[in-house]
């Protein structure tokens, strides 16, 4: 894919309100500066951006010429001349960064913001990553660790907010020589506030191996939002037919789908923590099974499983308010839900307005033809009450026990009303 490529920087240094504005426009020339305000690309920023051969635009040196993260757009201005590759040459200290003008752009797919050695891009506090839309397009960035040699690099990526409407890919991709080991790995938060992310393994040479470790992340899901799993997170060599996806929390009104390709193939999805909603704030989370194109341009034939095998003890939080009024996990299309591993512990209950003992709530759902599996009913305690969390058809539902002392009365009333009624038949002969 050739394209030529307009990046917008604002520089901002720490001990002033200053503020720089650099362009970019790379046609295969030697021209590095270009734009309105002209001028501003002077002899000690020339290295911000260069270019390799093909046009690849390159990050050299952006972030040691200021004291500050800068903010970034892409802006696709014209559809020939380059690739599409934004390769990182060092580490990288972003605010925000923007993907736009992609309705120029030749080919299906973004820009990949590309590492091929160790790299660390850092998101300075509060950053957002916001990726315009091109509904033709399979995603619209790819940032992924890119490895074709004999050697284990890794891509570190922390906490940024993904806005706009376009599909982001996290990606793994190792290929060619026998050694190459591509490893992302994402820590604390990636609000997803609008659009798609999406993780992705490629790769299929013999003795090459890719991850992606979200294992410590958390990912929160804003309401409409999609967090993709379309293959196995780790895996050597070829893809395997049955693989899995580790993830760290998930939390949110989004859905969480298994994308994987491949009609004989089983992916089955975990998760250290689950938390519908905010708490405080009853809402639904959804997992599900997706069977249209995933962003690989394949079709999602694919199973999908889910296994509370690694969630945590208090990882699945839910908030009770009134009868029936709860957060609920939707299992949508899945073929089996285990929860072999399943305990009360794992939960973890926060009491809302409405609660009291002999209510009931919905905790999770299964629809679909799918099923449940390994499931025993649970006991605990849920406030100052018992509760019992048991099956009943593909529902799991959680009863709140009345305390002792409502038995109690209820008992003494009960007595009390055979009492009297005896007394009424005695009167009346």
């Amino acid at each position: 894919m050739k394209i030529s490529l307009l990046a917008l920087l604002f520089l901002t240094t720490a001990s002033t309100a200053f503020s720089q504005t650099l362009y970019y426009r790379d046609n295969n020339t030697t021209t590095a500066g270009f734009g309105t305000p002209n001028g501003n690309w002077t002899t000690s920023n020339s290295t911000l951006w260069t270019t390799s051969g093909a046009g690849n635009i390159t990050t050299t040196n952006w972030v040691n010429d200021v004291a500050t993260p800068n903010d970034a757009t892409f802006n696709f201005v014209s559809n020939t001349g380059n690739s599409t590759a934004i390769t990182l040459t060092a580490d990288l200290n972003v605010r925000n960064l923007e993907i736009k003008g992609l309705a120029n752009m030749i080919g299906t797919t973004g820009p990949a913001l590309s590492a091929s050695a160790n790299r660390t891009l850092t998101f300075g506090t509060g950053a957002v990553v916001t990726v315009e839309d091109r509904a033709d397009f399979s995603y619209e960035l790819n940032m992924r660790q890119y490895t074709t040699t004999a050697d284990t690099f890794t891509l570190n990526i922390n906490s940024f907010t993904k806005a706009g409407a376009g599909t982001m890919l996290i990606a793994a991709h190792a290929q060619t020589t026998s050694g190459a080991n591509a490893v992302v790995k994402v820590t604390g938060t990636v609000n997803i506030s609008e659009g798609q992310v999406s993780l992705v393994t490629f790769g299929t040479t013999a003795s090459t191996s890719r991850s992606v470790d979200v294992g410590e992340a958390t990912f929160a899901l804003g309401s409409g939002t999609v967090l993709g799993v379309v293959s196995p997170l780790s895996y050597t060599g070829s893809q395997p037919s049955n693989g899995t996806a580790a993830l760290g929390s998930v939390t949110g009104n989004g859905t969480v789908r298994g994308e994987m390709a491949g009609s004989t193939n089983t992916l089955t999805i975990n998760a250290k923590g689950l938390t519908p909603g905010a708490v405080g704030a009853v809402g639904t989370l959804i997992i599900e099974d997706f069977t249209g194109t995933n962003i690989t341009g394949a079709t999602a034939t694919a199973a999908t499983s889910f296994s509370f095998v690694n969630a945590m003890l208090g990882g699945i939080k839910f908030d009770l308010a009134a009868n029936g009024v709860s957060d609920q996990i939707t299992f949508s299309g899945l073929t089996t839900v285990n929860a072999s591993a399943l305990t009360f512990d794992r939960f973890d209950f926060n009491t809302l307005s409405g609660f009291e003992s002999g209510n009931n709530y919905t905790l999770m759902s299964l629809t679909g033809l799918g099923s449940w599996s390994g499931f025993s009913t649970l006991t605990g305690t849920v406030g100052a009450f018992d509760g019992t969390i048991s099956l009943s058809g593909n529902d799991l539902m959680l009863n709140v026990v009345p305390e002792p002392s409502t038995w109690v009365l209820l008992a003494g009333g009960l007595t009390t009303l055979m009492i009297l009624r005896r007394r009424r038949s005695s009167s009346s002969r």
